[in-house]
């Protein structure tokens, strides 16, 4: 099956299963798959998949019209210009939590070794984005999710920022102890009557990431 059939047949999928952009995301899957760009797939329609590609493909449209959410497809997601490993037991990094990196670092830049706890890590992209672009930055990191902080320690590892930040087990703010010259968090505030109102992705998601009780 060469390129411009294996979009075809995947953008139709995806159509039937309601996906909002079926061709866009039969697009990106294929280059997700082949490890290639979308110049190529236009400039190549003729390219046969090999076995393992088809196979590869098909799986990952099974997945996308089952509305499983793409980035845990593929594994991956871009937060704040650095690429994360994203996991299904784990929430998926929003664009607009960008917003909440952005304050914390204008906030912390101004100080001396600024130390500071987030509270709810998921996959790290708070904390990491912040030590990032602040070298003498500490942070103490919580999550009651063991998955998350498994993922949160090999981000961290990723962008060589692990020896800066504490990972702790916990909620709220565990055993952990101040003083903090800032705490960021971005908890769970989806009050638990609304799951169901959810969007099919969202609900791919971990609820205790996403649910914060009955209001």
């Amino acid at each position: 099956m060469d390129i411009s059939q294996a979009l075809e047949n995947a953008a139709f999928a995806l159509a039937e299963a309601g996906v909002p952009t079926p061709r866009s995301e039969a697009a990106w899957l294929l280059q997700f798959v082949l490890r290639k760009d979308a110049a190529f797939l236009i400039g190549h329609p003729e390219y046969e998949l090999s076995d393992r590609e088809h196979d590869e493909f098909t799986v990952a449209v099974a997945r996308r019209s089952r509305r499983e959410p793409f980035h845990y497809i593929t594994g991956s997601r871009e937060f704040y210009g650095l690429r994360f490993d994203v996991a299904p037991k784990v929430l998926i990094p929003r664009p607009e939590t960008e917003i909440l990196v952005e304050t914390a670092i204008k906030t912390l830049r101004e100080l001396e070794n600024p130390r500071f706890c987030e509270i709810g890590v998921g996959t790290g992209c708070i904390a990491v984005s912040i030590l990032k672009a602040l070298p003498e930055a500490q942070c103490v990191a919580l999550d009651m999710s063991d998955a998350a902080l498994t993922l949160a320690a090999a981000n961290a590892a990723r962008h060589k920022v692990g020896e800066r930040l504490t990972l702790l087990s916990g909620d709220m703010f565990g055993n952990t102890r101040g003083p903090f010259d800032l705490v960021v968090s971005n908890p769970p505030y989806i009050p638990e009557s609304d799951f169901d109102t959810l969007q099919a992705e969202v609900r791919f998601e971990p609820p205790e990431a996403l649910l914060g009780g009955p209001d």
